[in-house]
Order: C-alpha cells, then sequence, then structure tokens
C-alpha cells in the first residue's frame, strides 16, 4: 500500500500551528498538532509522523469558523407545515405500525440493532433500486463491492481508530492480516482504485455501490436516539 500524500509544507511548519490547532479544536478532532511538529524532523521517528498526520483534520473554510458554537440560519425553503395533532418520531410511529422492531431481537444482534418488517422493509428496497436505476440513467456503473476489507484501507478513509474509541469492527485476528467490516461502499471503491494511475481523459469515473455501513457510532446522547446513523449507502 502507498505511503499517503499529506501538505507537510503546511502542517508541519511551526508558523502554522495555531491556524492547525484551532482547526482540531472546532471539528473536536484528536490530532495533536504539537506531536507532528516534533516529530517532523526526526527521520527515525517518521512512522510515528505518519500516524500522527493521519489524526490532523482537513482546514475548515473560514466563514464556517466566524458561525461560531451556535447554529446559523442561511436560507428558509418553503413553509413549515402545521398539524391539528401531535406529531410522532419516526420511531415511535414506525413501532406503533409494527414495521420496524429494536427490542427482544434475539441472541444474534447487539446493541442498537434493528429489523425493518413488512411496508418499511419494502420501502427500503425500494429507495435502494430508485437510487441505483437514477444514478445508471446517468451513466454509472453498477458494483458489488465486498464488506470486509482491510483495515488499513479504512483508516485511509478517515475512520480513525484509536485507544479510546474506535468507530471500526475489527475480525479477528486468526484470520491471518487486520481486516474489518466496511465503514461503507466508498472504501471498497478506494481499494479498487488504490495503486492505479487514472487518465485525465476518463474522468469523472462513474461508480455505483450498494452496502452496509458498519460503524460503531451510537451513543446515549440525544440526538443519536432511534436507528442514528444505521445506514445503507448508494455511491
Amino acid at each position: 500500500m502507498p505511503e499517503p500524500e499529506y501538505d507537510i509544507d503546511f502542517v508541519c511548519n511551526s508558523a502554522n500551528r495555531d491556524i492547525i490547532f484551532n482547526n482540531i479544536k472546532s471539528r473536536k478532532g484528536i490530532g495533536d498538532i504539537d506531536k507532528v511538529l516534533e516529530y517532523s524532523g526526526n527521520a527515525e521517528k517518521r512512522e510515528l509522523l505518519l500516524q500522527e498526520l493521519s489524526k490532523i483534520p482537513n482546514c475548515t473554510h473560514p466563514a464556517v469558523i466566524e458561525y461560531g458554537d451556535e447554529p446559523k440560519l442561511l436560507k428558509k425553503c418553503g413553509r413549515k407545515p402545521q398539524f391539528d395533532f401531535e406529531p410522532q418520531e419516526f420511531a415511535e410511529l414506525a413501532t406503533n405500525l409494527k414495521a420496524i422492531r429494536t427490542h427482544t431481537l434475539g441472541p444474534v444482534t447487539g446493541q442498537r440493532s434493528y429489523i425493518l418488517l413488512g411496508d418499511l422493509a419494502e420501502l427500503e428496497e425500494a429507495l435502494i433500486q430508485y437510487t441505483l436505476r437514477r444514478l445508471m440513467k446517468h451513466g454509472f456503473k453498477l458494483l458489488s463491492v465486498p464488506d470486509i476489507i482491510l483495515t488499513e484501507i479504512i483508516e485511509r478513509c478517515g475512520l480513525i481508530v484509536n485507544n479510546n474509541r474506535t468507530l471500526v469492527y475489527n475480525l479477528d485476528s486468526h484470520y491471518d492480516d487486520n481486516y474489518s467490516l466496511s465503514g461503507t461502499a466508498e472504501m471498497s471503491l478506494a481499494s479498487k482504485l488504490m495503486n492505479t494511475i487514472i487518465s485525465y481523459d476518463t474522468l469523472p469515473m462513474k461508480l455505483a455501490a450498494v452496502s452496509r455501513c458498519y460503524r460503531a457510532e451510537g451513543s446515549g446522547s440525544l440526538d443519536e436516539r432511534g436507528i442514528y446513523r444505521q445506514e445503507i449507502t448508494c455511491y
């Protein structure tokens, strides 16, 4: 696997330290710019440098930084509907309609798992087929991608593995190499295109794939209730 390309001239320039530090903070990142600067001048710590560089997020646009911690309304589209009844949240509505089950799933599923039933299961399948038909109508090529790929590819695609919390479901080391469940279809597409030189004349490459998204993102926060981030991706 090739060594990743980073903007070392910018990131490893001590004059940019505060800019990068504030960007990491604003994005709630785990990167440590001081470690990057410490390792950047030591050839013997090249591997440590690459590990720390992988944790530095892309620069946020200055306009976003100026928004501060509070959301900013940019534009209103349409009108908010008014109901003569108390609207229900999706999870409550779907449960009452017996279209989803999130409890008593048996011993083979973990936390935040679910089963879609009847109309809701059909709706999921219909949305997938609708999306694929639209993509293929616009010249996209359909691929079937694996759910198990090298962990390093997942990390290169941005799902960082760290000691405090990981989003990645790793497979047992019995399988001889470091494999994990793919976090999204784009990761398998990235592995397909890895180590290839793409001619400008062939761009844009239009590839479509469908996969489950295996990410340990669930938490107890109010914003992540229900089936938050339990998804299928279409690219």
